[in-house]
């Protein structure tokens, strides 16, 4: 079995042997390898693949070019050559066949859709997983292809919305030691996503590590204010405050009461999805929170 690797490096290995890197391939077979295994199982046209790989200027004798770098491609990465090959010839065009290949990109999405309709404690394992799948970033070599530039910038926003989930199921668990590097990770990916640093500063608290919740909050208000202009959101700085006049743990004993902290943490949930609603921080005010919706209702 071959699997392809494009987080931290592209490569690929066959049987656990590598087969190819970055190094070994010309820019151009490398890039044409790249822009197959962004979209492994699908048929993409030599038309489609010469406009991606010459950014919009592809030469004339852009077929033979094409066809160059896939004989490269087939002898050098382990691809197999013929009717036999990974790398497979169809609809004019190519595809990489998945049913004899692994591609960790293809892993990570997966990760993704199924964390969708799992557990917490699910949803934590998927988290964790796709932070070692994904370590390294996607196609780091790469910085200015715009497929590549594009591709990532979905990855980063799919990575970072699982992360931030991740961190928020770990804390619904009981668990808030496993939430900050989730929290932490999705924050490096997006620094201004203020959900992740919210689940950072709660996960810090909830852990017994106030004086660390209160600077994580003054570094968001600094990245904020500094490259935006603009103050933490009122939910965030509530949250702060309930940090800042509240020494210990709010609310219940989430160790000796899980079940309750998952109450807690499905009903803030359910207050976050409704528009116009203002979440509080501490847990002891979200059942009033609730009661007034409901009689505003």
């Amino acid at each position: 079995m071959l699997h392809i690797t494009l987080f931290g490096g592209t490569g690929a290995r066959v049987d656990g042997h590598a087969s190819a890197t970055t190094g070994r391939l010309g820019t151009k077979p490398r890039q044409l390898f790249e822009i197959l295994a962004l979209q492994a199982g699908q048929v993409l046209s030599k038309e489609l693949l010469a406009d991606r790989l010459w950014q919009g200027s592809p030469p004339r004798s852009y077929v033979a070019g094409l066809e160059s770098y896939v004989s490269v491609l087939r002898h050098q990465t382990g691809l197999g050559s013929g009717r036999t090959s990974v790398l497979a010839t169809a609809d004019n065009g190519y595809s990489l066949d998945t049913t004899r290949c692994t591609v960790d990109l293809l892993e990570l999405r997966a990760l993704v859709e199924g964390a969708a309709r799992s557990s917490f404690t699910e949803v934590v394992r998927a988290s964790e997983r796709a932070l070692v799948v994904g370590s390294g970033g996607l196609l780091p070599h790469e910085p200015y292809a715009t497929w590549a530039v594009d591709a990532r910038e979905e990855v980063d926003g799919l990575l970072t919305a699982l992360l931030t989930r991740g961190a928020q199921s770990a804390i619904a668990l009981g668990d808030p030691e496993r939430a900050v590097p989730l929290a932490e990770a999705a924050i490096r990916l997006d620094p201004r996503h203020e959900e992740a640093w919210q689940h950072l500063i709660r996960a810090q608290w909830f852990g017994g590590h106030t004086n660390q919740a209160l600077r994580t909050y003054g570094r968001l208000r600094a990245l904020l204010v500094d490259e935006l202009g603009q103050e933490p959101a009122d939910e965030t700085a509530e949250l702060y405050l309930a940090v800042l006049t509240h020494s210990t743990r709010p609310g219940p004993d989430a160790d000796s009461n899980p079940e309750v902290r998952l109450l807690l943490t499905l009903l803030r949930q359910a207050l976050d999805g409704v528009p116009g609603v203002r979440t509080p921080a501490l847990d002891d005010d979200l059942s009033s929170a609730a009661v007034r919706l409901l009689a505003d209702r």
